[in-house]
């Protein structure tokens, strides 16, 4: 015998399209949480990698008598080796990925990460740390406000060793060679910067040049526009606006 029950015939049209909408709606509202969640993850990432920056750097300086590690600026850096970053990898168990920010998606010109031109997403604070010195001479630059090459006399730099004494009284020794006033941080180790993402959030769209990457453009690190900073004492904080960065570093607001 057959059966001569209703049978639940397939899917319509418009069921479908009724689905399809719903689903639509489900995807558009749980995107923005699924965006939001990464990117907390990834800022929790460069924080926790700026405090280890941090603690090694005590962890050297502890070492070598209170001496900071010897750094070169990004804006002169023509090998990587002349970051504080190699330095300080033996106090971090040569971990070179402390040193990258998962957020470093290079420059506007090119994807790839300032962690692999420098050795490191964080740019590395000059005031901070102790300075080869350098004899006068003459290089080229690149002008970003015309757009063109010149030749620029660099000055020469002196030895600068810096002590962790010195910052946690707020001696500036640069200063005192250079016949300035000495007290540059009044509060000591919790306002000097010590390392922090490479490009400051109100800085975006800055031209920049470097022998080791050419002429790039600036882009922010974390949305919407923050950045992370780990101070010598090791304390990491969080910057969105530019008062509040010269606030926290003991200078007048610009």
């Amino acid at each position: 015998m057959r059966n001569t029950g209703p049978r639940r015939g397939a899917f319509t049209l418009v069921e479908l399209l009724v689905v399809v909408a719903v689903i639509s709606v489900l995807i558009s509202l749980l995107l923005p949480a699924i965006f939001a969640a990464r990117e907390s993850a990834r800022n929790v990432q460069c924080k926790n990698n700026l405090r280890q920056v941090g603690l090694a750097t005590l962890n050297y300086a502890e070492s070598f008598e209170g001496r900071m590690p010897f750094n070169v600026g990004d804006g002169e850096l023509t090998v990587k080796t002349e970051s504080a970053m190699y330095a300080l990898l033996p106090y971090c168990e040569g971990n070179e990925s402390l040193f990258h920010c998962p957020n470093d998606l290079g420059s506007c010109e090119s994807p790839i990460p300032f962690y692999v031109t420098f050795g490191t997403s964080f740019k590395l604070e000059g005031r901070a740390l102790s300075e080869p010195g350098t004899p006068e001479r003459t290089v080229q630059e690149y002008d970003a406000k015309k757009g063109t090459w010149k030749n620029s006399v660099k000055k020469a730099k002196p030895l600068v060793i810096r002590y962790l004494k010195q910052h946690e009284v707020g001696l500036d020794y640069k200063k005192v060679l250079e016949g300035k006033p000495a007290e540059d941080h009044p509060s000591g180790m919790s306002q000097v910067q010590l390392a922090r993402d490479m490009m400051e959030p109100w800085k975006e769209g800055e031209v920049k040049w470097n022998a080791l990457r050419g002429v790039y453009t600036m882009q922010g690190f974390h949305a919407p526009t923050h950045m992370n900073v780990v101070f010598v004492d090791s304390h990491v904080d969080t910057f969105n606006d530019q008062a509040s960065w010269e606030l926290a570093r003991g200078k007048e607001p610009e």
